[in-house]
């Protein structure tokens, strides 16, 4: 559908003749026989002749080969490949892509790509095109997708494409911006400075709400600037970085993060750093051990590409009519977490009071966006059904921001279960942050207390709130299918759809 949109827009007035009909390539773990195809879609009330879930477990993903141009890739979606050993990656930006093949119906899981061709679209299209994508596969129901010529049109609905250093025509930020709003999404802007601390929460806020912002880059070497894709980030629970002045994030546990960017590939891992006083920018670099040994030649290209490379801006699309930024979130979330602490310490459960528990450097915040049915969901599969009922019966926007303070199990093996939940927070995503009250929820260690406005008649929580005998830490929102790990230590922590 994207190549057919391309060339009605494109290719089909140009003078000189292209092919029309673009080629996709299915790659399986195993080799077949298209017979087996053709009879497995014949099959219909009798016994199965051939095994459907095995050709399902064999199959990778696809790429599609642009018509007009062989070398570009069209819509493609391959596997995320395993890390190396010690680490995990982090993909909440992972959709499974429905393909239909040969009359059945397979599924690629992945995260997927583009690339520009230089003429119907540039990278910040291939860049929107690969975030709007992951925003439409998550949304239920599903939302639209666009083609890479609608979204340069709606780009440039109220200006004209501009010519960047190279031969491909460019977007600015405000057509960026443009496009995102034109197609139904409340677009944030961050314009970084040089922190990389900040920096990185940030991302990681967005990518693990599975949002996947835009990043503005500058290339130096390549004499402009460049727009990429931020979908993941890697993960160390062995690693601890020192942190900025304020309450600690789980960013201090990544290594870096992970990108598509439409010129050197997919799942790139790249790390950020403070830049030189000079800069005011981070840098962005490719860390030596994020490429193996026997792919040398390709950490040389992507350093060489990446050289002196800084961060420009951070665009990230909310949902429509969601105007509340992640880090602004983070801050009123993680606020009022330790402004309930403080103020009702007395109704809290013992061992969680100041002095039994050091809230500013044991506990460490996590904020992240989820649609309000999937914390329902969530809240009613993993809370005691006694606490479960007041999430379940609070009036919710479509979309929340929620701040989970955990705490590190020591014991711990994995991403999942070496994070224990013992406060929350839930504000209303559909607000910003000087003008009116955001938080929603607040629930602390025997205590559950929200916004007498969002109460159903049935469910009448009193001012003070209710306390909550049966509290306990309880499992992290991480969802297994978004870890990719080299061990087998992962274990779920929620059900999904």
């Amino acid at each position: 559908r994207n190549s057919n949109s391309t060339y009605k827009a494109i290719y089909s007035r140009a003078f000189r003749d292209y092919p029309r009909k673009a080629t996709r390539i299915h790659f399986f773990s195993k080799s077949l026989m298209f017979g087996e195809f053709e009879i497995a879609a014949q099959q219909t009330g009798t016994p199965p002749q051939v095994d459907l879930s095995s050709l399902q477990d064999s199959y990778i993903g696809f790429c599609t080969i642009a018509s007009a141009h062989p070398g570009i890739l069209g819509r493609t979606v391959l596997p995320v490949p395993i890390p190396q050993h010690g680490q995990s990656d982090v993909l909440a930006t992972t959709i499974r892509e429905p393909v239909n093949l040969a009359g059945l119906r397979l599924e690629a899981k992945g995260v997927p790509h583009i690339q520009q061709d230089g003429r119907s679209a540039a990278c910040a299209t291939a860049a929107i095109w690969t975030s709007s994508a992951i925003m439409s596969a998550h949304a239920r129901p599903r939302q639209r997708r666009y083609s890479l010529a609608k979204i340069t049109q709606h780009a440039t609905r109220h200006s004209a494409i501009h010519r960047g250093a190279g031969a491909s025509p460019g977007l600015d930020i405000e057509q960026i911006i443009t496009a995102y709003s034109e197609m139904g999404y409340s677009p944030i802007v961050h314009d970084v400075y040089n922190n990389a601390n900040i920096v990185r929460d940030i991302i990681y806020g967005y990518t693990d709400s599975g949002i996947a912002p835009v990043l503005v880059l500058s290339l130096p070497e390549q004499k402009g600037l460049h727009a990429v894709t931020a979908i993941g980030y890697t993960f160390d629970i062995t690693r601890r970085q020192s942190r900025q002045t304020g309450p600690c994030r789980p960013a201090i546990f990544s290594p870096g993060i992970i990108i598509h960017d439409d010129q050197c590939g997919q799942y790139i891992r790249l790390a950020i750093t403070d830049g030189s006083d000079a800069e005011e920018r981070p840098r962005i670099i490719v860390p030596a051990q994020s490429i193996p040994e026997t792919l040398g030649s390709r950490f040389s290209a992507l350093e060489s590409w990446y050289k002196d490379a800084t961060l420009r801006y951070i665009i990230a699309p909310l949902p429509p009519r969601h105007i509340l930024a992640q880090p602004d979130a983070a801050e009123l979330g993680e606020g009022k977490i330790l402004e309930g602490v403080s103020l009702y310490q007395e109704h809290i459960l013992q061992e969680y009071r100041p002095g039994e528990l050091d809230w500013e450097s044991e506990v460490i915040f996590r904020t992240y966006l989820i649609s309000s049915n999937q914390l329902k969901k969530y809240s009613s599969a993993r809370l005691d059904p006694a606490i479960a009922k007041w999430y379940c019966a609070t009036v919710l926007p479509k979309y929340v921001w929620v701040t989970e303070a955990v705490i590190q199990d020591q014991n711990g093996h994995s991403i999942v279960d070496s994070f224990k939940v013992v406060a929350s927070s839930v504000m209303d995503a559909t607000v910003s942050k000087p003008r009116v009250q955001t938080s929603l929820i607040l629930h602390l260690p025997g205590l559950f207390i929200r916004d007498r406005a969002t109460e159903y008649h049935w469910y009448n929580v009193p001012p003070e709130g209710v306390l909550l005998q049966s509290d306990s830490p309880y499992g992290a929102l991480v969802n297994r299918d978004y870890i990719y790990s080299n061990t087998d230590t992962i274990e779920d922590a929620r059900d999904t759809d």
